[in-house]
C-alpha cells in the first residue's frame, strides 16, 4: 500500500463480500496511517466510508472517531452536505463505543441539524436513531433516548429502510435497560422478523443483537440454560460477520450463563477472554461490566478481597461514565458480597446506593435486586415490599439477592 490510486483500485478487484473484508482488515493500519499522511479529500472521504464496517467491528476506534472526524471536516469545506453528514453520524457511532457519550451526541445532533436543513430525511433519521443511544446512556436522558429510537423508528418505516433493523434493535435495548422485558422481547422478535430491506449483512447484526438480548434476559430472569443456548447462536452470527465486538458481548453472556449453571470455572474464563476483547476494543463500558461479574464470580467463590478489589474497579469505571445502571449494578453485587461474610450492617448502604441509582438510570431489575438486598438486611417497611411486588409484576419474574 503506498498511494490512493492503490486503495482505490484494490477493493473493486475482489470478488467477494468477503474477499473485500478480508482485505480491508489485513490493510486497515497502513490504509490509518496513510489517510493521515494525504491531504487529498476525496480519498480521505472514500477511506472513511470504506473503513467504517471494519472500524466499527474490531477498532482501532480512536482512529476511526480521528478519520471520520477529518472527513467530515473537509466534506464540509467543499459544501457536500451528504458526505459531511454521513461522516458526522460514523464518528457519532464511534464516539459511543468509545463511551464519549456527551461528544457522541453533541456530533450526531450536528449530524441531524444539517441532514435536516438539506432535506437528507434517511440520514436524519438515523442520525436521530444513534443520538437516542448517545442519550439514553446521559444521566437523565433515557426518556429523551427512547423518544429519538421511537422518532426515528416512524421514519424509517416510512422510507422502508434498511436502517429500520437499527432502529427497533434500538427500542428493544431501551427496554430491556428499564426491566420491561415483555416489551424488549416484543422488539427483538419483529426485529429477528423484519424480512431483508436490501441490507443483508445489516440484518444479520440485528438477528444477532437481538437474539443475545433475549439470552441475556433468559438468564436475568431464571433461565440460564436457554440463556447460554442464545449466546451461543448470537455468537456464531457475529463470528461470521466478523463482528469483535459483538463476540466479546456474547463470551460475556455465555460466562454470565455458566456462572448461573454452577460452573463457576469455566465461567469466569469465558467472562476473562471477554474483559481482554473489551479492553483491545477500548470498550470502558465493556471492561467496566465484565470486571464486575468477574468481582461477583469471586464472591461466590469465597475470595472475598479480590472480589470487593475488582468490584470497586468496576465502580470506578461506571462513575467516571456517569452511568446510573451500571453504579446500581456494581452497588448491588458490592452489597450481596458483603451479606455473603454476614456484613448486613455493610451491606444496607451499598443497596440504598444500589436503589437510588437504579431509580435514576432507571432501571426496575437493579431496583428489584437493591430492594431483595435491603429486604435481607432486615429492612422490613411496608413500602418496600409494596414496590419489590409492583416491580416484579411488571417484570413477570422475581429476582434473587445480589451477585447472581
Amino acid at each position: 500500500m503506498s498511494n490512493p490510486g492503490d486503495f482505490r483500485r484494490a477493493p473493486s478487484s475482489i470478488a467477494t463480500h468477503d474477499q473485500r473484508r478480508q482485505w480491508l482488515a489485513s490493510e486497515k493500519q497502513a490504509l490509518i496511517a496513510l489517510a493521515g499522511q494525504v491531504t487529498h479529500t476525496e480519498y480521505l472521504e472514500e477511506t472513511s466510508q470504506r473503513l467504517d464496517e471494519e472500524l466499527r467491528r474490531s477498532g482501532p476506534w480512536t482512529a476511526a472517531e480521528e478519520l471520520h472526524g477529518h472527513a467530515a471536516e473537509l466534506a464540509r469545506r467543499r459544501g457536500d452536505a451528504p458526505t459531511a453528514v454521513a461522516a458526522l453520524i460514523r464518528r457519532g457511532i464511534v464516539l459511543q463505543r468509545l463511551d464519549r457519550n456527551e461528544q457522541a451526541k453533541e456530533v450526531l445532533a450536528d449530524a441531524v441539524d444539517s441532514a435536516k436543513v438539506n432535506e437528507l430525511e434517511a440520514e436524519m433519521a438515523i442520525a436521530l436513531n444513534h443520538m437516542g443511544m448517545a442519550l439514553r446512556r446521559l444521566p437523565g436522558g433515557f426518556r429523551q433516548g427512547f423518544t429519538a429510537h421511537g422518532r426515528a423508528m416512524r421514519i424509517l418505516r416510512h422510507l422502508g429502510s434498511p436502517a429500520l433493523v437499527d432502529a427497533q434493535m434500538y427500542l428493544a435495548v431501551c427496554q430491556f435497560f428499564l426491566g420491561n422485558y415483555r416489551s424488549s422481547t416484543n422488539w427483538c422478535r419483529r426485529t429477528i422478523a423484519l424480512p431483508d430491506l436490501g441490507d443483508a449483512e445489516r440484518r444479520q447484526f440485528g438477528i444477532a443483537y437481538a437474539t443475545s438480548l433475549m439470552a441475556m434476559m433468559s438468564i436475568n430472569s431464571g433461565r440460564p440454560d436457554e440463556g447460554m443456548e442464545g449466546a451461543t447462536r448470537a455468537l456464531a452470527l457475529y463470528k461470521d460477520l466478523g463482528h469483535d465486538h459483538g463476540v466479546a458481548q456474547c463470551q460475556y453472556a455465555e460466562g454470565v450463563a455458566l456462572v448461573a449453571l454452577t460452573r463457576t470455572g469455566e465461567g469466569a474464563d469465558r467472562v476473562q477472554t471477554a474483559l481482554h476483547a473489551f479492553e483491545r476494543l477500548e470498550s470502558r463500558q465493556g471492561v467496566a461490566s465484565a470486571l464486575r461479574k468477574l468481582g461477583a464470580v469471586h464472591a461466590q467463590t469465597g475470595r472475598m478481597a479480590e472480589a470487593q478489589e475488582l468490584l470497586h474497579r468496576s465502580l470506578v469505571h461506571f462513575v467516571q461514565l456517569r452511568s446510573n445502571l451500571g453504579q446500581a449494578e456494581a452497588s448491588n453485587d458490592m452489597g450481596g458480597t458483603l451479606l455473603l461474610e454476614d456484613g448486613h450492617d455493610q451491606a444496607k448502604p451499598w443497596f440504598q446506593r444500589a436503589q437510588d441509582h437504579a431509580i435514576a438510570a432507571p432501571s426496575w431489575f437493579e431496583e428489584a435486586r437493591a430492594i431483595a438486598g435491603l429486604l435481607r438486611c432486615g429492612q422490613t417497611p411496608s413500602r418496600l415490599l409494596i414496590r419489590r411486588a409492583e416491580l416484579e409484576e411488571r417484570m413477570g419474574f422475581s429476582v434473587r439477592v445480589p451477585p447472581i
